[in-house]
């Protein structure tokens, strides 16, 4: 038995996906409610309209189906009409906690929308340590005790913000204290971004930096940074760049430098922190969402057909009402794959498929696969 990968010139004029439930029904003798027993042995089942195609088309047709003589090779296959999801839902996702077999709400974090940085609201500490939830501190140079702390003196979104004091920061644009996130980026690569966020400072009106650094694992491709002269009203400021191309994670820097009046005290606020592609708004982005329909998958063996509109946290975590229900137990940390996820096919009809040909060209076809079992 062999998986083909589908190839690249392969095209449908229609697709349905079907999902066919694994139950047993049993009625009573003298009539009555049928009472149904769930198998959890859901399968995907598929039924492809192929157009007409010239007789070079039609010989690759013909090929890839006998190729699978009759359902003894399997295809993979994802949602051919819903390659992605509808909703906004991107980014290197993972099941936040273990889906029990059976099982069909999933709990997902990493779900970046339209703002490919996670947290950019600074709303939640949950390990009290000052720095709100996927940031991380960072200082250079003469700071002085460094003490952060989630602030809500004044905001620019939601309740909080992100608040950097630092007790001796100095005079020069080497010393330095502030937050920063990585974030993958591969989806900006090559495009026009913007990086805005909004900034107070207080006590030796200090300067401030958006910074950029874009990464291909531990090779750095390119820094983009703008220095911003801030006042004690929080106010948006945005770095325009491109992403380079290969860029695979971006680590996005916000921080405070340079006190104007000798070292000494400084306190500065960072609110409303976002990476979009194209020009970005003074408007904070919606958070990642997920649509009724959409399609997740996980490792290439069961996917999850998503039952109701649902959307993440600004911290990326998104609980997911699936359709059907897992097979198997899945343990956290696993990836959920957004991007074409697949799952390997058999064609239904074991006779195989024909391909007709008239003057030259060859005709379209039905021709219909049932998941194959791998699970």
């Amino acid at each position: 038995m062999t998986t083909l990968s589908l190839p690249s010139w392969f095209d449908v004029a229609e697709c349905e996906m079907q999902l066919v439930p694994e139950v047993r029904g049993f009625s009573g003798p003298f009539g009555g409610p049928t009472e149904v027993q769930d198998l959890i042995g859901d399968r995907w089942r598929m039924r492809l309209t192929l157009p007409d195609g010239d007789f070079n088309h039609g010989g690759r047709t013909e090929a890839l189906f006998n190729r699978l003589r009759g359902g003894a090779d399997w295809l993979r296959l994802h949602h051919l009409a819903k390659p992605v999801p509808r909703g906004t839902a991107r980014g290197d996702m993972t099941l936040a906690s273990t889906l029990a077999q059976g099982g069909n709400v999933l709990t997902v974090s990493g779900a970046r929308g339209v703002n490919a940085l996670l947290g950019g609201s600074f709303e939640v500490d949950s390990n009290a340590d000052g720095v709100a939830d996927l940031w991380s501190l960072y200082t250079l140079g003469a700071t002085g005790t460094v003490t952060p702390g989630l602030s809500a003196a004044t905001v620019a979104h939601g309740t909080k913000a992100q608040r950097i004091t630092a007790s001796g920061l100095g005079t020069t644009t080497g010393d330095l204290a502030g937050v920063y996130h990585t974030a993958p980026c591969a989806h900006l690569a090559g495009l026009p971004v913007t990086f805005r966020a909004s900034v107070a400072v207080f006590d030796g009106s200090p300067r401030a930096m958006l910074y950029l650094t874009w990464r291909n694992g531990g090779v750095v491709l390119q820094n983009d940074a703008l220095s911003i002269t801030p006042t004690a009203t929080l106010q948006g400021y945005s770095l325009s760049a491109t992403a380079p191309v290969g860029a695979t994670e971006v680590d996005a820097f916000l921080w405070m430098h340079s006190r104007a009046s000798g070292a000494g005290l400084a306190v500065c606020d960072f609110d409303a922190a976002q990476l979009v592609a194209g020009t970005g708004g003074p408007e904070y982005p919606l958070p990642a969402s997920l649509l009724a329909g959409d399609m997740l998958g996980h490792n290439g063996e069961q996917l999850f057909q998503v039952f109701e509109d649902t959307a993440a946290t600004d911290a990326g975590r998104i609980t997911v009402s699936a359709v059907n229900r897992a097979r198997k137990a899945i343990a956290s940390g696993q990836p959920i794959v957004w991007d074409r996820p697949s799952l390997p096919f058999q064609l239904l009809d074991t006779s195989g498929v024909p391909t007709a040909y008239t003057r030259g060209r060859a005709r379209g076809q039905q021709v219909e696969f049932v998941e194959a079992w791998t699970s």
